[in-house]
């Protein structure tokens, strides 16, 4: 049996670090958004005559606009990561990095004015 190439191996590893950098990377923007589309759900629902619906239907609705959200961000955010990810240098790595935090600085400011408008009205 003979031994794993070590040029491989490296390769693989620091392959799997980049992943693994941009999975837990991608959680930011997911919580995020989830949270920031929370508000417009409710928004949402209530513009639409939500008085006399089942408190269930209500919150599956929101539940689901949120997991929407949360779902788009987070692939958008693992697909920014795949350049870099992919390069055998750092070539990327400033679209991997910013990117994430960048759409979840987007949706801490449109979830505090969501939330604002929300709690306010």
């Amino acid at each position: 049996m003979t031994a794993p190439d070590p040029e491989a191996l490296s390769r693989h590893r620091r392959l799997m670090s980049k992943l693994l950098k941009v999975h837990f990377l991608a959680y930011l923007p997911g919580f995020a958004a989830a949270v920031a589309a929370i508000p417009f759900a409710v928004s949402w629902e209530l513009a639409g005559g939500a008085s006399g619906a089942d408190e269930l239907d209500v919150l599956l609705f929101i539940l689901a606009r949120a997991c929407a959200a949360f779902a788009v961000a987070f692939l958008v955010s693992h697909a920014l990561g795949v350049p870099w990810a992919r390069a055998s240098g750092e070539a990327g790595r400033r679209l991997a990095l910013v990117g994430p935090v960048a759409m979840t600085a987007l949706a801490v400011i449109a979830g505090g004015i969501g939330w604002i408008e929300l709690l306010s009205s």
